[in-house]
């Protein structure tokens, strides 16, 4: 019988199992059983809903990741812009009477911390209404703890450019940036006054030049009690030095110095015949000469008085030994000298030790000797100042023109020499330079224009642990009153003069300017007039990086969903936002509510008045369409928010604000009664300065 074909397979391999018939039984099972199938659903549905479970969750990783991407923007943004900001501005007093009488530089909205520095109208960093930042939900209810703190939360116009005037900023599409909102966490540090409002210290002068002077129009400022030039074209001219005759402690106003009113005079006649008119060089000196002769008169009286009322506390000149009338004689005259360079490095050399003579060292108390010292030692700066001056009239040549010959003019009883001008240009400026290095809190006499450096400017705190200085705000009736923390300065200032704007005091109702403000002295005590307890002054203490420590804290939430986004009232504005007009001789009765509404130009008051000014509504939009234009009810860089009284509801925010810059009244769908809840994105430290800085 033949064989079959899987016989001859198996004859052909012997090796090889022949598995064909179990194999055709098994395949008679066709499908899989129910429970197979159920196993197969649940692994299959677990699949799909794990990955429709992680797509809301990717969603949610890549919204938070976008929002620390716009947080991170958002943070340098504002760091930058508070680092590299001018800390200029133009509307701002920088000396009044009292801190409460006008809208000096060292108030609130000034003050060198992030919040205050930035919320302002042109950065695009506003508050939100705390009405609506009280309903918003988050981790520890931190958004709630800050605002019961005295924080605010604010958030940043997406559309704003800062320095860029925002009614010129197209409208666009709202985006998430919308969303973000933030604040700063941490108490901000007691920071070094900015400007010293009773008297903006430092002055500044060209070295060599006359007196410094102001120009005073009718009404605008409070008139130094000396001699003016009336005569001038735009106002009476008045000098602001003199105030002091190398006396340490303050001197009242009484006290004028009148040999510096003749040396201003004398200037004043000189420079009204010279301005744009410098005679031909054949005449020159015939013209110069009778106004040079009155000027050159002044100043060497008024140096021949200083030097002899110096009293060398600390002794004669450490490096020569002369006394102050051999100084005067041989340094300032020097009448046989003809090697003025030998001259010059030998006098540079005695007022360098002399300086470090007065210097204090660390930790040293108030020294009456040094002060003393001090207060000489910025007499002869003056001196040498006006005498190199006096001497550059002796030098005054035209393009074109052959150097002029000074062998024919007689100083000393000999001849004038362009090195003997040369001595005194460089001992003027040698000297400014040295003194203003050496004592920032010796204020006889004003610092170099050439030298706007940071060690110019006294390190000047508000003691906050003493009583303030409190008095009634001239104007209000009944008297309303106002108070200040009082200074303290890291050493006592010295020569400190009178203040250039108002030369006096405030006192029941009117301008006494007979007193100074700085009489009598700090004496580095507690219970002055002026001054605080200089042992709480903490400026150059040591401290941690934690004291210094501040965080900026972002949430994503969306706020402008509320009802009421847009017509909620702004935050509460700070009093010292609000602009207020100085004192001067027409409104010293006047009221304080007249004071209040001045139209100040809005582009010059960038500190001034509500942050969210270039948004507020000027008018009640309670009976206004959702989705109405709205450009036409916004104040878009006009002076209608001014302190007036009818301009208050203004310049509060009271009717609201276009909040998302759209020029159209939004109203959202979320009732004021709903709680939303704010997203932590993201926290960054920072340091908070005390000392005010800008990088350039």
């Amino acid at each position: 019988m033949p064989k079959t074909t899987a016989q001859r397979a198996d004859c052909t391999f012997p090796g090889r199992t022949n598995h064909g018939s179990a194999a055709r039984t098994r395949g008679a099972r066709s499908g899989f059983t129910l429970f197979e199938v159920a196993l197969s659903l649940v692994l299959i549905s677990f699949g799909v809903v794990s990955v429709m479970v992680l797509i809301p969750t990717g969603l949610r990783t890549q919204q938070k990741a976008r929002f620390e991407l716009l947080a991170s923007t958002q943070a340098l943004e504002m760091l930058e812009f508070f680092s590299g900001k001018s800390n200029a501005e133009r509307i701002a007093d920088f000396e009044t009477p009292e801190p409460w009488e006008a809208r000096p530089f060292c108030y609130t909205s000034t003050r060198w911390d992030l919040e205050s520095r930035l919320s302002r109208w042109d950065s695009g960093i506003m508050p939100i209404p705390p009405d609506i930042a009280r309903r918003l939900d988050s981790d520890n209810d931190e958004i709630r703890t800050l605002i019961n703190q005295g924080a605010n939360l604010y958030y940043a116009d997406a559309r704003s450019i800062p320095t860029i005037d925002p009614q010129y900023i197209n409208v666009s599409a709202s985006s998430e940036a919308q969303k973000l909102v933030f604040a700063v966490s941490g108490y901000a540090q007691n920071n070094a006054v900015p400007v010293f409002s009773y008297k903006a210290w430092p002055y500044r002068a060209a070295y060599p030049s006359p007196p410094l002077y102001a120009v005073f129009n009718s009404g605008s400022q409070f008139m130094p009690l000396i001699t003016s030039n009336a005569n001038s074209p735009i106002g009476s001219e008045s000098s602001l030095e003199g105030w002091s005759s190398g006396v340490a402690a303050a001197q009242p106003p009484t006290n004028r110095d009148p040999l510096m009113d003749g040396i201003f005079q004398a200037t004043v006649a000189y420079e009204t015949a010279l301005t744009d008119n410098i005679p031909a060089l054949a005449n020159r000196e015939a013209v110069i000469g009778p106004l040079r002769a009155p000027l050159m008169s002044a100043i060497l009286a008024y140096c021949t008085d200083k030097f002899g009322r110096i009293t060398d506390p600390l002794g004669p000149l450490p490096v020569s030994g002369m006394g102050a009338a051999q100084e005067f004689q041989n340094y300032l005259l020097a009448p046989t000298t003809t090697d003025f360079v030998t001259l010059g490095q030998n006098y540079d050399s005695d007022f360098s030790a002399l300086c470090q003579l007065a210097e204090l060292s660390p930790g040293e108390g108030y020294n009456g000797t040094k002060a003393t010292a001090r207060a000489e030692i910025a007499m002869r700066v003056q001196c040498l100042r006006f005498l190199a001056f006096v001497m550059s009239t002796y030098y005054i040549q035209q393009l074109g023109e052959p150097i002029p010959n000074l062998a024919q003019v007689q100083f000393q009883g000999a001849p004038l020499t362009a090195d003997r001008l040369r001595y005194y240009h460089d001992r003027c400026k040698a000297m400014a330079m040295r003194y203003a290095a050496s004592f920032p809190y010796d204020w006889g006499a004003p610092r170099p224009i050439t030298r706007c450096i940071m060690t110019d400017y006294p390190l000047i705190e508000y003691d906050l642990f003493s009583t303030p200085r409190s008095g009634a705000i001239i104007g209000t009736s009944p008297a309303v009153l106002a108070a200040q923390w009082k200074p303290i300065s890291a050493q006592a200032v010295t020569s400190i003069g009178m203040p250039a704007a108002y030369p006096g005091v405030v006192m029941g109702g009117g301008f006494d300017n007979t007193q100074s403000p700085f009489v009598p002295m700090d004496t580095r005590g507690s219970g002055q007039p002026l001054w605080g307890d200089a042992s709480h002054f903490t400026l150059t203490r040591p401290f941690s990086s934690s004291e210094r420590c501040r965080q900026l804290v972002f949430w994503a939430v969306d706020w402008q969903s509320y009802e009421d986004a847009e017509t909620a009232p702004s935050a509460p504005l700070d009093a010292s936002k609000c602009p207020c007009a100085g004192l001067d001789a027409s409104n010293i009765s006047g009221s304080y509510l007249n004071r209040l509404y001045i139209g100040l130009p809005y582009l010059d008051a960038l500190f001034l008045r509500n942050p969210e000014r270039m948004l507020s509504f000027t008018q009640s939009t309670s009976t206004v369409a959702t989705g109405t234009p709205v450009a036409g009810m916004m104040i878009n860089g006009g002076s209608n928010d001014t302190g007036g009284p009818g301009a208050l509801p203004i310049l509060n925010g009271i009717y609201g604000a276009d909040r998302n810059h759209n020029y159209t009244l939004d109203r959202g769908p979320q009732s004021r009664s709903v709680h939303l809840y704010a997203t932590l994105v993201a926290r960054f430290n920072y340091y908070d300065p005390r000392i005010p800085i800008t990088l350039r």
